[in-house]
């Protein structure tokens, strides 16, 4: 659930959008991902949280309406969507970055990322992504960079944002095939579970294995007080 003022947003599984109000749980207006914004319910459903930016609520409903969509969080009428993009929905959460003073949206999907304005839902950038199965890890930026991960045996990738479009700092990379439990920057370095190789943690800039550690099983990780 994602939390904004006296309200909260969350998606089921199913599709069903629903605004609430954080101090009782009463519904103050729901929307259909499916049935009102034209979206396919994928094979696990729809997973992502919420993204809430100024007025609007970001999600991702996908299809022939646009991929990603923003709905009034008063409200939740549509206040645009991206319809030049028609991607279906994966597992992914989008987030919300500041490049070069300016914010964007970003969001990955099964055959490309991409960034949008959040004022407008214009698409800025988009980068091809060998996505296969499920695409489920959110999202990373940092320091100019997006990073993406994907398991079943897709790997990751890392673009570099700049004023003539994204140029690829790595890709078809397999030291980081996060499944699912996403993937956490701590300075300039990665960690996550990589399918194979286990516990790992990566160079962000390089895509180069730091270490690799299978004693423990698969999960999700955190990073606090110092500690993953």
């Amino acid at each position: 659930p994602t939390i904004d003022g006296d309200h909260v947003y969350a998606v089921g599984g199913q599709g069903l959008l629903v605004c609430l109000k954080k101090s009782d749980g009463k519904e103050v207006w729901s929307k259909s991902l499916v049935k009102d914004l034209g979206g396919k319910l994928q094979s696990w459903g729809y997973t992502e949280s919420l993204l809430v930016v100024g007025g609007n609520v970001i999600c991702t409903p996908g299809g022939s309406g646009g991929t990603l969509t923003a709905l009034d969080k008063k409200t939740g009428a549509v206040v645009w969507r991206t319809t030049d993009l028609k991607d279906e929905a994966q597992y992914s959460s989008p987030i919300l970055i500041k490049h070069e003073g300016k914010e964007q949206i970003v969001q990955l999907v099964m055959k490309r990322f991409f960034g949008v304005d959040p004022a407008s839902g214009k698409v800025l950038w988009n980068v091809d992504f060998p996505g296969r199965t499920a695409v489920i890890p959110t999202p990373i930026y940092h320091d100019g960079i997006v990073y993406v991960s994907a398991g079943y045996g897709v790997g990751c990738k890392a673009v570099r944002l700049g004023s003539a479009g994204p140029e690829v700092v790595y890709e078809d990379n397999k030291v980081m095939k996060n499944h699912h439990g996403g993937v956490v920057r701590v300075g300039d370095h990665l960690y996550g579970y990589s399918d194979g190789p286990g516990w790992v943690c990566q160079d962000f800039k390089t895509g180069k294995e730091v270490w690799a550690n299978k004693s423990l099983g698969k999960g999700s990780v955190h990073f606090a007080d110092g500690m993953l």
